[in-house]
């Protein structure tokens, strides 16, 4: 009889034992601390119609080659983002533009891009700014983020190579500014002025250059006009 209680405490002894080792092996659940959030918005052209099919894509470590489609309405969705990001638009056709994101919650961030514009050079391009041209904001061919200000934007393709020069004029009543950009994003600019631009820059054959007539958003209730004239020599 002592024997047999003897036999059955050792054996839950080894049964206790067992299962103690079994529960110190399984892993300790830790609440997520993930922060993840989503992104959603509408992709605009500048006439404020939806742009279909526009990649929206994700631009931060860890997040390489993720993006999403916009559907017919214009509208994306993306979710499972953390950190700060930013996100570029982009569709054949359009210029492309770029916004910061704070990783600060969901976020609603819409975008315009507006249609390429390629201009001849040598031909008057007589054109206006308006409020709802696109902010220029955004990658390191644009004007700081914290500087929201609406971008006119033209392309300029050499047929040979030499020195490019741009002449932008406008009325007294505007005040602008203007970005001459190379194609590896190298760029020259003015400064705002009252009195016109003139910038000048060495070109390639048959690569694009981006002219940017830049004005404050808030100083446009009505369009402003100006004028380009592009020579080559």
């Amino acid at each position: 009889m002592v024997a047999r209680l003897f036999t059955t405490v050792l054996n839950m002894t080894v049964l206790s034992a067992v299962c103690t080792g079994i529960h110190a092996q399984q892993p300790r659940l830790e609440p997520s601390t993930a922060a993840g959030y989503a992104i959603s918005g509408i992709v605009r052209d500048a006439r404020l119609q939806p742009v279909r099919a526009a990649r929206v894509e994700v631009l931060a470590p860890g997040f390489e080659g993720r993006f999403v489609l916009s559907d017919r309405n214009g509208r994306y969705f993306i979710r499972d983002l953390a950190g700060g990001v930013r996100l570029h638009a982009s569709k054949e056709g359009y210029f492309s533009n770029v916004s910061a994101v704070a990783a600060a919650g969901d976020a609603i961030v819409d975008f315009i891009l507006q249609p390429i514009h390629r201009i001849a050079i040598g031909e008057p391009i007589r054109d206006v700014l308006t409020a709802d041209h696109p902010l220029c904001v955004g990658d390191d061919r644009n004007r700081p983020e914290s500087r929201e200000v609406a971008c006119h934007r033209l392309l300029v393709t050499p047929f040979t190579s030499g020195t490019l020069d741009v002449l932008v004029t406008w009325d007294r009543s505007s005040v602008f500014a203007v970005d001459l950009i190379a194609p590896d994003g190298r760029s020259i600019g003015s400064s705002a002025s009252a009195e016109g631009a003139y910038l000048t820059m060495p070109v390639d054959k048959g690569s694009d250059y981006e002219v940017r007539i830049i004005g404050d958003r808030r100083k446009l209730a009505a369009p402003q006009k100006f004028e380009v004239k592009t020579t080559l020599r």
